[in-house]
């Protein structure tokens, strides 16, 4: 999406420690702009902000809707069609897929959408690049939204979607980059080898390795030992694991990274209720105190600044919370 100049001058005027470009629905050359132009923005600003290129995920993901938002009821049938638009999500909504759906989905799987705000259940691959769904709740379909279900989990290739956008790094060198549903230090040092490969030792971005499905919890200390930092992925963990032990593990990385002298970011659903207002739930100012006190090094906005109107009152907030119980912190 093209970057809004004064959006982002609101973050960095609010402190914002860094600033994450993400290659989701963005051609290369779009990327690299927006990376210059915030470039550009951090130093007009004589900001210390750094840049986090969030190299691409292999995920299957929504086209474009007309409304951009269309609202779906409890049971509402629908079907899903490879395409890039749809004028109306009730003729059909569309999938940028090209690949055979059956190598993805089968009748009976559950698909969540987004973050989990909508779940659907396959009914019927109607033809390679068809299937009819039914919705189990009421809820907003949003465009570009990502699907997600067990079994889609195994069969993407996160590695080679990320290796793919390597040689992009040449033209804009952004301080940090971030790898999606990391599965072992493996998977880190290998993006460190090519890196070194193409970029010789000129050119060494520190690494921030997500953990966001069951292999990544499994593995957690050899990745931690590999990356530069870890980021606590809660939204597509909720999708892949079992929500219910998410926040247990929050506090299990964050206490792995730090016996291990590492630095934890917790991300997702962190101040999602500002998004109406700028008083936080009393669930979110409980969730951002948690986090503070599990030892975490920072958190991650997405939703909470991207889809906000003022996205820097929202960084003024967390900044608030986070120094008030920093202080009240027995160390």
């Amino acid at each position: 999406n093209p970057v809004d100049p004064i959006r982002v001058k609101e973050m960095l005027d609010a402190g914002a420690d860094i600033l994450r470009v993400k290659f989701a629905h963005v051609s290369d050359g779009e990327i690299l702009d927006s990376v210059k132009q915030v470039k550009n923005l951090i130093a007009e600003k004589k900001s210390s902000a750094k840049i986090l290129l969030d190299l691409p995920e292999d995920k299957i993901r929504l086209g474009r809707l007309e409304k951009g938002i269309e609202d779906i009821s409890e049971g509402q049938v629908c079907v899903i069609k490879s395409g890039n638009f749809s004028a109306d999500a009730k003729n059909y909504v569309p999938l940028v897929l090209n690949d055979d759906f059956s190598q993805y989905f089968s009748p009976g799987d559950k698909i969540f959408l987004g973050d989990g705000e909508l779940s659907c259940v396959v009914e019927k691959i109607i033809s390679p690049q068809e299937m009819r769904v039914r919705f189990l709740y009421s809820g907003v379909l949003i465009q570009y939204r990502s699907l997600m279900s067990p079994r889609l989990m195994d069969s993407l290739d996160h590695k080679k979607a990320a290796m793919a956008k390597l040689n992009l790094l040449k033209d804009i060198l952004p301080e940090y980059i971030a790898l999606s549903f990391v599965d072992s230090a493996e998977y880190v040092n290998e993006i460190r080898r090519l890196i070194k490969e193409v970029y010789g030792g000129n050119y060494e971005p520190l690494i921030f390795a997500k953990i966001e499905s069951q292999p990544g919890l499994d593995n957690a200390e050899e990745i931690i030992d590999a990356a530069d930092m870890v980021v606590f992925g809660r939204g597509d963990l909720a999708l892949t694991t079992d929500y219910k032990k998410i926040i247990l593990e929050q506090k299990r990385i964050c206490c792995l990274c730090k016996k291990k002298g590492k630095k934890a970011i917790v991300a997702t659903q962190i101040l999602e209720s500002c998004l109406n207002g700028l008083m936080p739930s009393r669930a979110d100012l409980a969730d951002l105190t948690n986090i503070v006190l599990d030892g975490a090094a920072g958190i991650w906005l997405s939703k909470e600044t991207s889809a906000n109107r003022h996205p820097g009152e929202v960084i003024r907030v967390a900044k608030e919370i986070i120094a008030s119980v920093s202080e009240q912190m027995i160390i």
